[in-house]
């Protein structure tokens, strides 16, 4: 059901896109989202229940997935993921002369964003998978590296780094203020963090308390060089690190220790709640060395962004396609009219 909805939403999407003139007043557009989304929802739910039945006649193993199946959905996500980013494609193939530039433009960004989905659900569906019990790490799964999985998850990454990377680089000088303010809101995500890892599991804290500790003196430290921030910056890995180092060291698991956490983070032993803090943290991380290492810049407003990397290739690729399918008519209209004369 849940991928069903996610494909209507494509689908609406599509439509948005098609009509700019739309108002989005959510009361002149409730009656058609709401159309739109029960007709397709509807039709594709029949469809992935069928594909889940024909699945199960032709399995060599019982398949019997839980209401909230990660494995199971994301696939199923993938589907609609990539049906979605093809009817996007199609769309702006078939109206793409008829079409603003900016309608254009916003199209072109959806599909690449829905392909890109598409990865990242087919990625999240070759992870293993399983009851939501510790894996034995004595066992082939704590040490079967699943590479296409980690490939495909570490090249969305660095396409997204890429795109938001224009406008996270400094093309001016930050006052101290600026600098603080950034390094304010990333404590205060770390804060929230440490909340939620202290609600769900008290004894985690160990691996987050160094951090939100020894990046509070980065500030203070600003004036006595790089090394020394860098140093700092460095000692709040020092819980995670123990946390590698104890898997890795006690159970003798060397460097398979890092796919052993991923593993058990993919059967759901690790709650989900742990995993977002996880992540919220990471992100808070990377905000605090940008800020360290004096590459931190604040979002830049309307007017001085930049286009990336990704649209700059669109809309290049949409010029040239709009250039051939051009020449292409103009080419039909001579034949046409050799074809009549004289």
């Amino acid at each position: 059901m849940a991928a069903a909805l996610l494909g209507a939403g494509y689908v609406l999407a599509v439509l948005l896109q098609l009509n700019p003139t739309l108002p989005l007043d959510p009361g002149r557009l409730a009656p058609v989202a709401t159309t739109i989304v029960l007709f397709y929802a509807a039709h594709l739910t029949v469809f992935f229940y069928a594909c889940l039945v024909i699945r199960e006649l032709f399995a060599r193993e019982p398949f019997s997935p839980a209401w909230i199946s990660v494995s199971t959905l994301s696939r199923l996500a993938a589907v609609s993921a990539a049906v979605g980013a093809l009817l996007m494609w199609l769309n702006l193939r078939a109206f793409e002369l008829v079409l603003p530039a900016a309608t254009v433009d916003v199209m072109f960004n959806g599909m690449a964003i829905v392909a890109v989905c598409a990865c990242v659900f087919v990625a999240i569906g070759l992870l293993p998978n399983g009851e939501a019990r510790p894996i034995g790490p004595e066992t082939p799964a704590a040490g079967d590296w699943q590479v296409a999985a980690l490939a495909t998850l570490l090249g969305v990454s660095a396409l997204a780094w890429l795109v938001v990377r224009p406008r996270l680089t400094p093309t001016r000088s930050i006052t101290r203020q600026e600098e603080l303010g950034g390094h304010l809101a990333a404590m205060l995500v770390l804060a929230v963090v440490a909340l939620v890892v202290a609600a769900v599991n008290p004894y985690s804290l160990l691996f987050v308390l160094p951090s939100l500790h020894a990046w509070l003196w980065l500030p203070q430290v600003r004036d006595r060089g790089r090394a020394v921030q860098i140093a700092v910056y460095a000692l709040g890995f020092v819980g995670p690190l123990l946390l590698f180092v104890s898997f890795a060291v006690r159970f003798g698991m060397g460097v398979d220790a890092v796919w052993y956490l991923i593993a058990l983070t993919a059967v759901g032993y690790v709650p989900v709640p742990l995993v977002v803090a996880f992540l919220a943290w990471g992100a808070a991380a990377s905000q605090v060395g940008a800020v360290a290492l004096r590459a931190y810049a604040p979002y830049p407003e309307v007017s001085e962004r930049t286009p990336g990397p990704f649209r700059e290739a669109g809309r290049a690729a949409i010029l040239r396609f709009r250039r051939s399918r051009k020449r292409h008519l103009v080419a039909v209209e001579s034949q046409e009219d050799r074809a009549e004369g004289p």
